[in-house]
């Protein structure tokens, strides 16, 4: 029997591509794939022999457990779409134990999440984006965890793959690097981290899905080609649009100002300022260390040519065309 994959955010910078891969593999019968949507017109395109929809909300753990009945491996991200009265990690956190309880009651023999490159105490508490992904992979390890320790006969591992910041959340502020040349960025300029291509996350997640399930507890980054300052995304970004890009630092209240003017959800925004403050006080180092398996191909200039070069020299309104996450998924 093929093995059957189900996976989360398939709308998402990296489940989009991801279900992508999968549907061609599903097309081919080398696999059966499950995609979890709330709207199952929004990933019509995928549906054909090999792929069906589940339609419902994945923080609902009764819809999940009947979704993910009889699945191989599981791919998890959490969405930024909670109630308004839950904080940033006790969104999170709903979204982590509605996983856990479908991961044990089905069995599910491998899971891989999408978390963040580096856990570190911010001083955020209930706001801070670190602590809600480190205790997102506490609650699915100890799912895992629980499964091994009841059938200690058969094998259940789960792959936490750690990305880096993707090159996607620039895209953000199309509108001020297409009309003016610039991004504004509450961040030291000089501070370097794992930056990445959304489509070499979701390479890297098809590998670790469609490969052999780990005993246990094991992390993968996904961290771009080489560590990157904001000093030096002004000239890959630069390079790969040809024209002058510059980064600007601004003072964390009045970028806060201008999210929540546009509409940003506060709890996100504050999560953004939070994180980069601890990058800019030298507190994120990516967890596991760089490696071989951990940098990936695409380069932040070969992105620029790819994928925000067009979008800046097009005639049409400069929108976001993707859905802009400051966490890693």
């Amino acid at each position: 029997m093929p093995k059957t994959i189900a996976i989360t955010t398939p709308t998402g910078n990296v489940g989009s591509k991801l279900a992508g891969h999968l549907a061609d593999r599903a097309r081919r019968d080398e696999l059966e794939l499950i995609l979890l949507a709330r709207k199952p017109e929004a990933v019509k395109q995928w549906i054909g022999p090999g792929v069906r929809v589940c339609a419902g909300r994945i923080e609902d753990a009764d819809f999940l457990v009947g979704a993910t009945h009889g699945v191989d491996a599981l791919y998890w991200a959490t969405p930024n779409s909670f109630a308004p009265a839950l904080s940033l990690r006790a969104g999170y956190r709903m979204f982590a134990e509605s996983a856990a309880a479908a991961i044990e009651a089905n069995r599910i023999p491998h899971v891989v999440h999408l978390s963040g490159f580096a856990h570190v105490d911010d001083g955020g508490g209930e706001r801070s984006l670190f602590g809600a992904l480190a205790e997102s992979e506490a609650i699915l390890a100890d799912a895992i965890e629980n499964l091994r320790a009841r059938h200690p006969d058969q094998s259940y591992g789960i792959t936490h793959l750690r990305a880096g910041y993707f090159f996607e959340n620039l895209l953000g502020q199309l509108y001020y690097m297409r009309e003016h040349g610039r991004l504004f960025l509450p961040v030291n300029r000089g501070r370097r981290i794992p930056m990445v291509a959304s489509h070499d996350v979701a390479l890297k997640a098809m590998s670790c899905l469609l490969g052999a399930a780990p005993s246990g507890r094991v992390f993968q980054g996904a961290f771009g080609p080489q560590d990157l300052s904001f000093a030096e995304v002004a000239s890959s970004l630069s390079a790969g649009v040809g024209r002058k890009i510059r980064v600007h630092r601004l003072p964390s209240a009045l970028i806060r100002h201008q999210l929540l003017k546009m509409g940003r959800d506060h709890r996100t925004t504050d999560a953004f300022i939070l994180a980069f403050q601890a990058i800019s006080q030298g507190k994120v180092a990516a967890e596991p260390t760089r490696d071989r398996s951990s940098t990936t191909e695409m380069s932040l200039k070969q992105w620029a040519t790819i994928a925000l070069k067009p979008l800046i020299e097009s005639n049409e309104a400069a929108a976001c065309p993707a859905r802009v996450q400051y966490e890693a998924s």
